[in-house]
């Protein structure tokens, strides 16, 4: 119920605007429901340092790539599909750049992921950091794995947002 104070002869073009629609009132949340978010939410719990890692924002993508393959005490399988990767860095262009070893807690546990892309919410490991990678597969990012012989630059490119 509306009361105006004095005359409004415009009163229902208002009301037609949708932006001045009344909002229904969301339903209140049962305990059991808040009880099952709240679970939810602590099970896939990830949480990047606050300084993210070493940002590669000026470096070309080819050279991202080659640094991680580099770094990598993975066996030849692994840094060849790095140097591909490498090789596929036109995918790339126009997309969010990442950080470099990077530091971050899921489930309470500290991790590390050798590049972390914060706006697109994607992770990606080599061997090293095996472990960190399946405690970071329960959380509502998207986390590639240098081992994974399905793992191609399409995948990684598709994950990720425009800069």
């Amino acid at each position: 119920e509306v009361t105006l104070e004095g005359p409004c002869p415009y009163f229902l073009e208002l009301l037609a605007l949708p932006a001045l629609s009344p909002l229904k009132e969301a339903p209140a949340e049962t305990e059991t429901e808040a009880g099952n978010a709240e679970a939810d939410a602590s099970a896939s719990e990830l949480t990047p340092e606050e300084d993210f890692g070493i940002n590669m924002r000026e470096s070309a993508w080819k050279d991202i790539w080659k640094t991680v393959a580099g770094q990598t005490a993975g066996g030849t399988e692994e840094r060849q599909r790095l140097e591909s990767i490498a090789g596929s860095a036109e995918l790339f262009a126009g997309k969010e750049k990442p950080y470099y070893d990077c530091e971050f807690t899921a489930n309470g546990e500290d991790c590390f992921c050798d590049l972390l892309w914060p706006k697109s919410r994607v992770l990606f490991f080599t061997s090293e950091n095996r472990e960190s990678y399946e405690a970071a597969t329960a959380a509502a990012w998207r986390s590639f794995y240098a081992g994974d012989g399905d793992l191609t630059a399409q995948l990684i490119a598709d994950a990720l947002k425009e800069e």
